[in-house]
């Protein structure tokens, strides 16, 4: 299939100095030429962005503007038909990139592909340093690493509202990437942080499921949406209601199952679940690969235009470029991208067993993560300032890190948690959990969610001014298969919560006039 004229978008803060098309282009590196060389096109074919990043006074949505108006007038060729070109984005460039479909794109799309090398879909934990020192350090680190630094938008962090409801709207009636603008999606991210920076005291930098600023589970457009929501019984809730469900009773006994939005036949169930996968008519899947050895940025390793993976990466953003984009074709991408992140698994459990005088095992970097973002709101869709969320696993004492071999059902859910972050905006809380790991003494990677033991949750919700005002608690018991649809490896689940807000009877009283 011939190749489509491509657009280059770089991530934040990696604008060039100039505008003149040769510093344009050295924001890319190799990229461009080796885009020419291997789709053998033109150098027109290979189209190049430049946008400010660095003026605090810029949102993502005037990125998307000034993305729009410059298509329409310095490559307005690539505008006048539906499918007449392809986008590349790196980092943040996928935030741009997607704003612009959303909110710009005519229906369907001139755009007939987007590849996202290292895509920011959901943020990085960066972005939540903030702009003091450390962010000008850790600036001058990914500088002399090859990358021109990190500077944050609003819309980079983890959990960022907008950014949420940006990919949720793109999955909305009319606005469906595949199904409303004809445009085909796929995700290419490496799960290898340059060793050089172990020792930097930033946990973001040296993540395992990471690329040593974004998480695999970020950089995944294959999202999930989970709602927990009152069912009939929870909405008719009454304060004193939220008083008897406080969970003191017996252990186990409090716990009430999380029943599925069509299933509420026995009336005694407070809460529901329901579920958006990835994968339905509407919400094909995404291809995802992992390429090998390949980190965010760097001169050996970078994504973008490292020197020692060319051979990992070109070859997975040319297939996607060139794939056909029928569902058969597509689907197929996909096949060959997942079996290309299994030889970078297998490469990886067979090369990269640590020295002798390393401390971390760089194997254990392609062990799968998710990321679990929860929005807590009110009946009205008012954040939720003052919350506990507890997952527990009653009873189960037996821990992976110390446990090569586990019984089935003895590894508690707490045990797979390992980073939690409150981002900026009220009623929200990240949750960073590890599913498979691995084990040296079988070289294989184990899915840690198969030996879980019962899984429960717990939510409870407070507002501290004042006491006649309380929140309907939430204690759940989640299935097995509940828990296999919220937690996915290299996944982000979206998890919106609504808990009813409920007065005391003398909040507000009417009563006859004597």
């Amino acid at each position: 299939m011939p190749a489509l004229p491509t657009l280059l978008i770089h991530g934040y803060s990696a604008e060039s100095a100039g505008i003149s098309p040769g510093q344009i282009a050295e924001t890319y590196g190799t990229l461009p030429a080796e885009l020419r060389q291997r789709l053998g096109s033109a150098p027109s074919i290979i189209n190049l962005s430049r946008y400010i990043s660095l003026d605090d006074g810029i949102t993502l949505d005037d990125l998307a503007r000034a993305l729009h108006t410059a298509l329409l007038t310095e490559q307005s060729a690539l505008m006048r038909s539906a499918a007449s070109f392809n986008i590349v984005t790196h980092s943040t460039g996928a935030l741009v990139a997607r704003a612009w479909l959303l909110r710009h794109s005519p229906r369907p799309s001139p755009c007939a592909r987007i590849v996202h090398l290292a895509g920011a879909i959901f943020g990085s934990g960066w972005a939540h340093i903030g702009k003091g020192q450390l962010t000008r350090w850790a600036r001058g680190l990914f500088t002399a690493a090859g990358e021109s630094g990190i500077k944050v938008l609003s819309a980079l962090e983890l959990g960022s509202q907008r950014t949420i409801d940006l990919h949720l709207a793109l999955g909305s009636t009319g606005n469906r990437l595949w199904a409303d603008l004809g445009v085909r999606e796929a995700c290419i991210i490496g799960s290898q942080a340059d060793r050089a920076w172990m020792p930097v005291p930033i946990r973001y930098i040296k993540e395992d499921g990471a690329d040593g600023v974004l998480r695999v589970s970020a950089a995944n457009s294959n999202f999930i949406h989970a709602k927990i929501t009152p069912t009939a019984k929870g909405k008719a809730a009454a304060f004193d209601d939220a008083l008897a469900h406080t969970h003191s009773g017996p252990p186990g006994d409090e716990f009430a199952p999380l029943v599925p939005v069509d299933d509420e036949a026995d009336g005694t169930a407070l809460y529901r679940i329901n579920f958006d996968l990835p994968g339905s008519e509407t919400r094909p899947l995404v291809p995802l690969a992992i390429p090998y050895e390949t980190a965010h940025g760097g001169e050996k390793r970078g994504i973008v235009s490292g020197s020692q993976n060319r051979e990992e990466v070109m070859p997975l953003l040319v297939d996607a470029l060139t794939a056909g984009t029928t569902d058969a074709a597509w689907a197929q991408l996909a096949k060959r991208f997942d079996r290309a992140t299994e030889v970078t698994r297998r490469r990886a459990a067979q090369t990269l067993a640590p020295g002798l005088v390393e401390v971390f095992d760089p194997r254990e970097q392609y062990d799968e993560h998710c990321m679990l973002t929860c929005r807590l709101r009110d009946q009205e869709g008012n954040p939720i300032e003052h919350f506990d969320i507890f997952f527990d696993s009653p009873g189960s004492l037996a821990d992976p890190a110390t446990s090569s071999a586990v019984p089935p059902g003895t590894i508690p859910i707490n045990s797979l948690f390992e980073d939690h972050h409150v981002p900026r905006e009220k009623g929200m809380i990240n949750f960073y959990l590890r599913l498979t790991s691995f084990h040296a003494e079988t070289g294989e990677y184990v899915d840690l969610r198969e030996e879980l033991a019962e899984t429960v949750l717990r939510i409870c919700a407070s507002e501290p001014g004042t006491s006649r005002i309380t929140y309907l608690p939430i204690a759940v018991r989640l299935s097995v298969a509940a828990v296999g649809k919220l937690l996915q490896p290299s996944r982000t689940t979206i998890l919106d919560i609504t808990m009813p807000r409920l007065g005391s009877g003398d909040v507000l009283r009417i009563v006859s006039s004597p």
